[in-house]
């Protein structure tokens, strides 16, 4: 009370400014309150939700469609035994027959020892769990790529790598996760940046050389870039890596067949010219 009397801000003023749904439920269900986040989340009017079943309104359902029956949602079959309780995986339906996913929360509203209802906070979370499976799809095709990728922070410490990586230097992924990127590299290459030339990093690509666990050396097509936030700063750096000796080793088979053909050549033109130059010496001692 205190409080209001200083600021003149009201516990109902709080709740209706807060950027989540809040309801009170009595002990069936019934909706005894809103805020107007709640109303606008399911396209109904604030008036049209009090003294209203949350149920019937809101039909929860599971994640393909189907909806609880009361007894049996996770939202209010437990609205009577007086304990803190929510979840994520269950969908609200909106006015016009479209749903979104909510993480939901229900504490229990209590006079005394008396138990009168919940008030339920709840936001739309569809979009974030889009992310969320988007981003296990993206780790899932990073995993079993054939290239190897690592990110570390902006001071080189390895916070992912990828199978393909680890392997390529002889290491398990345990083995690497939380160590400085240098290990993968022979130590007259250990040339550490400075911030503003990790900001100028953007899809450097370059052949290097880099170092396996038991030491041996090997070739490598190396690709970074920079992630930076907001204000531009580098946070991290995403290498893919791939090994190239086979690539190496056929360019140099190559150019040692280009060489010999080359020498081959220079012989038989030697040849030739040595053999015309005799044939033209005898057609002129005969002319004579």
């Amino acid at each position: 009370m205190k409080v209001e009397q200083q600021t003149g801000i009201t516990s109902e003023m709080i709740l209706q400014s807060l950027g989540e749904g809040i309801q009170c439920l009595d002990l069936d269900g019934y909706v005894s309150f809103t805020n107007p986040v709640a109303a606008r989340m399911v396209g109904f009017a604030v008036e049209d939700l009090i003294g209203r079943r949350q149920h019937d309104v809101m039909r929860h359902s599971r994640s393909d469609g189907n909806l609880f029956e009361f007894n049996s949602c996770p939202v209010c079959s437990r609205l009577r035994d007086g304990l803190t309780h929510g979840g994520d995986n269950v969908n609200f339906f909106r006015k016009d027959d479209s749903s979104f996913l909510a993480e939901y929360l229900c504490n229990p509203i209590r006079k005394g020892r008396k138990l009168l209802g919940v008030v339920m906070s709840f936001r739309d979370v569809s979009q974030r769990r889009r992310e969320q499976e988007a981003l296990v799809s993206l780790k899932k095709a990073v995993e079993t790529m054939q290239i190897g990728v690592t990110i570390t922070d902006p001071d080189g410490e390895i916070l992912y790598t990828n199978p393909a990586e680890a392997q390529m230097h002889g290491y398990e992924l345990e083995e690497v996760i939380g160590q400085n990127v240098r290990i993968f590299a022979p130590r007259e290459l250990w040339d550490p940046l400075t911030l503003d030339e990790i900001r100028k990093i953007k899809s450097l690509r370059r052949e290097t050389v880099n170092r396996r666990k038991d030491g041996t050396i090997f070739p490598i097509s190396l690709t970074s870039d920079a992630v930076l936030n907001a204000d531009g700063d580098p946070i991290a750096i995403v290498s893919t890596s791939e090994n190239i000796t086979e690539r190496k080793r056929a360019e140099e088979a190559l150019r040692h067949a280009y060489d010999e053909l080359d020498l081959r050549v220079r012989e038989r033109t030697m040849e030739l010219t040595e053999s015309i130059a005799l044939l033209q010496e005898q057609i002129s001692k005969r002319r004579h």
